[in-house]
């Protein structure tokens, strides 16, 4: 929890398939479940992906409202019994891109 807000760390796969190497930076986002947004996505450890690898991104999300955190753990392990849609909208900060 942050203050009255809960934070949920999460890890996103990257891949690179270029035969360079890119620098993940940081990444500055809000989260959206099935359509509502929910909090913002902050991520700013540095990561370098190889060369036609993939590596896990630790990323933070914020929750904007205490009173969902039950519904989206839920819904996010699946033990809701219902589908869902979590989608990052956003910027990142890569090196390496051309």
């Amino acid at each position: 929890m942050s203050g009255i807000s809960p934070v949920i760390q999460v890890g996103v796969m990257a891949q690179n398939v270029t035969n360079g190497s890119l620098q993940f930076n940081a990444l500055a986002a809000n989260a959206f479940l099935n359509g509502t947004n929910i909090g913002n996505v902050s991520g700013f450890q540095p990561v370098t992906i190889g060369p036609v690898s993939q590596v896990t991104i630790p990323l933070t999300i914020v929750v904007n409202a205490t009173q969902i955190i039950s519904d989206v753990i839920a819904i996010l392990t699946g033990s809701a019994g219902v589908a869902a849609n979590l989608e990052i909208k956003g910027t990142a900060n890569v090196s390496g891109l051309i």
